[in-house]
């Protein structure tokens, strides 16, 4: 019976993966990039379900208690009950605004700097590529692919840009402090999971507050520039055009893994 019972639970946990794996919903909850790891657990989980299968017929060599097999099958019971979705701007209030700030060096900084100066040049070497690439753009459009990259060059290069055309879609959010009429555009990063899940996007302040009301979704259109906050200069967008969109199905925007 015991046997059984192991059976069903492994070969539901790999049906359950499986489903999120096809299904694209595993997006919700890794990052791509990292998902073929979820096939070794397929892969392991089916291999245990096959022995456990021989065991059948035998008496369990390591029997354990009722609340074993209950903490083991909870993925699927939370599964049942709490069907999986995209993250909306709900998870924005319990993460931190991560604005990118453009670096600061100081002095000493740059001395230290200076005695590494090849390794900071080959490092900085793709962004200054991606900068020149971005300035003969008439309009810089973000996309769920260039987000970061957008978003870490504009903040690195922030006078070479100051004025130029953006365009984005996301969410508003309103953090504790700010005032009626200041908002984020965000978009939710992750880098590895949900867990480190962060909100990232543009600063904004408008004459129109009653409009952005808190997670509705806008597409804006705009120039870029430097908004002075208590902490120091954040990555901003003044408003020339907004319209209300949809809210996108997978509102996360993902780091890229080297």
């Amino acid at each position: 019976m015991a046997a059984i019972l192991r059976v069903c639970i492994l070969f539901s946990l790999a049906i359950l993966l499986t489903y999120l794996i096809l299904s694209r919903q595993l997006n919700y909850f890794i990052h791509p990039r990292i998902q073929y790891f979820s096939i070794f657990g397929f892969a392991a989980l089916i291999i245990l379900g096959i022995i456990q299968m021989k065991n059948i017929r035998h008496k369990a060599m390591h029997p354990i208690g009722i609340w074993g097999y209950i903490m083991i099958s909870l993925p699927i019971f939370f599964f049942v009950l709490f069907p999986s979705k995209p993250s909306d701007a709900n998870l924005a209030d319990q993460k931190v605004y991560t604005y990118i700030p453009p670096a600061q060096v100081d002095k000493k900084t740059k001395k230290d700097m200076d005695a590494t100066q090849l390794q900071e040049e080959d490092w900085e070497a793709p962004y200054k590529k991606q900068a020149a690439e971005f300035k003969k753009l008439p309009t810089i459009i973000l996309t769920k692919e260039n987000f970061i990259d957008v978003t870490n060059v504009l903040a690195m290069y922030p006078e070479d840009f100051k004025g130029k055309k953006v365009r984005m879609v996301g969410f508003v959010y309103r953090e504790e402090g700010f005032e009626e009429n200041q908002f984020v555009i965000a978009r939710l990063s992750m880098a590895c999971c949900v867990a480190d899940a962060g909100v990232v996007g543009f600063f904004v302040e408008t004459k129109r507050p009653k409009v952005f009301q808190k997670d509705q979704w806008y597409q804006i259109d705009g120039t870029f520039e430097m908004k002075k906050r208590e902490t120091g200069e954040v990555p901003g967008l003044k408003i020339e055009q907004y319209k209300r969109v949809p809210a996108l199905k997978d509102s996360y925007v993902y780091q890229k893994l080297y």
